[in-house]
């Protein structure tokens, strides 16, 4: 009986430290010059050695970089990773706030880069159990995604995505997660420097 209580408590001490974290990359004081990944994307920080310094499995908290460092992010939009050598800046890891939504629709209130967005979820018509979404996002882009059919307009435009779903426009770059199974979203809007 006690091995049971102790395998419980310590199942639900790693349930309870499971969490969505996600990765800000800060480049400079200056206002919207910083990265930011979804939750959950898998990183590593290099010192000169090639030791892991920071990474994903590391505590929340904010790492400072004062020397050079090699930086690989590989965010799942994406077919390779991203590589990045800093000298200064910091790096955040922040739990991640959990949207929630009803089936139909939500505005709430995020910001990056000065842009908010308007969300509405609708339940498929053709898969049982599966979401459809549309993001307008303040600055004019509208995202749609129907039954595994995605596009993204400005202007009456249709703009160029890539992966999961990378949005490129004369405005910057749009970057959105969208799981249809529970229709949870989470994006991050990158002006053109």
């Amino acid at each position: 009986m006690k091995f049971i209580l102790t395998i419980t408590l310590i199942l639900s001490a790693l349930l309870a430290q499971a969490q969505d974290n996600y990765l800000t990359i800060v480049r400079s004081d200056k206002a919207f010059d910083q990265v930011t990944y979804p939750p959950n994307t898998r990183f590593e920080l290099k010192d000169a050695q090639g030791q892991i310094v920071f990474s994903d499995k590391s505590p929340l908290g904010t790492f400072e970089i004062t020397e050079v460092y090699e930086l690989s992010v590989y965010p799942d939009y994406k077919d390779e990773p991203d590589h990045f050598t800093l000298k200064t800046g910091q790096l955040q890891l922040n739990k991640a706030e959990r949207l929630r939504v009803s089936r139909s629709s939500s505005d709430w209130g995020y910001i990056s880069s000065g842009v908010t967005v308007e969300k509405t979820l609708k339940p498929s018509q053709r898969n049982y159990g599966l979401q459809n979404v549309t993001l307008n996002f303040s600055n004019g882009v509208e995202f749609t995604y129907t039954d595994g059919d995605y596009k993204a307009v400005l202007n009456g435009k249709e703009l160029e995505i890539k992966g999961k779903y990378l949005i490129y426009s004369p405005l910057g770059i749009h970057k959105v997660s969208f799981n249809p199974q529970n229709g949870k979203v989470y994006w991050v809007f990158e002006p053109r420097s």
